[in-house]
C-alpha cells in the first residue's frame, strides 16, 4: 500500500457510509471510495473474501471528498471490490499539558471519534439485530450457528 501519509490540514466528516462496493469487470484498474480517510492504511480493501494489502496505491488521503484505490493490475471479473475504513481504534490527542489545544487540534480529535462513529454504525448494519418494537421481556439467543450445507436458518414457535 502507498501513500500513508498523514492528512495535513482539516478535513469534514460527512454523513456517508465509511464501505462501498463495486463488481469488477475484469478491466477497471480504479475504484472510487466517497468517504474521508486520514491515512492511507486506515482502509481495508478486499477482493472476493481476500483482505489484500499489497497491489493497489491510495488517492485522497486526507480529502474530504474521499478518493480512489488504484490497482496495479485490474481484479478479475465478477469478483466484488470492497473498500471501507477501519481505523486504528486509539486515543492519538491529550489536552492535558500546559497550552489550550488549538481549534484544529480540537476539529482534528472530533472527525476521529465521528469517523469510529461511522465505522461501528456500518458495521451493525449489517448484524443480527431484534426489531426495535421486540418484547424485550423474552429473552432470544442472536448467536448464529457454523454455516452447513444443505441448512436452513430458523425459529421454532
Amino acid at each position: 500500500m502507498s501513500g500513508a501519509k498523514p492528512m495535513t490540514s482539516h478535513i469534514r466528516i460527512p454523513d456517508v457510509s465509511p464501505l462501498v462496493q463495486s463488481v469488477a469487470d475484469g478491466s477497471r484498474r480504479i475504484f472510487d471510495f466517497p468517504f474521508p480517510v486520514f491515512r492511507a492504511a486506515d482502509l481495508e480493501v478486499r477482493v472476493g473474501e481476500a483482505v489484500i494489502a499489497d497491489g493497489f496505491a491510495v488517492r485522497g488521503a486526507g480529502s474530504s471528498d474521499g478518493g480512489a484505490i488504484v490497482f496495479a493490475a485490474a481484479p478479475a471479473a465478477g469478483l466484488r471490490v470492497t473498500i471501507r475504513r477501519r481505523q486504528t481504534y486509539a486515543r492519538t490527542d491529550d489536552f492535558l499539558d500546559e497550552r489550550a489545544p488549538t481549534p484544529h487540534e480540537l476539529n482534528d480529535a472530533v472527525d476521529q471519534n465521528v469517523a469510529a462513529l461511522q465505522e461501528l454504525a456500518e458495521d451493525a448494519s449489517r448484524a443480527v439485530r431484534r426489531s426495535a418494537a421486540a418484547d424485550l421481556s423474552r429473552a432470544v439467543d442472536l448467536t448464529l450457528p457454523e454455516p452447513e450445507a444443505a441448512k436452513v436458518l430458523g425459529w421454532n414457535g
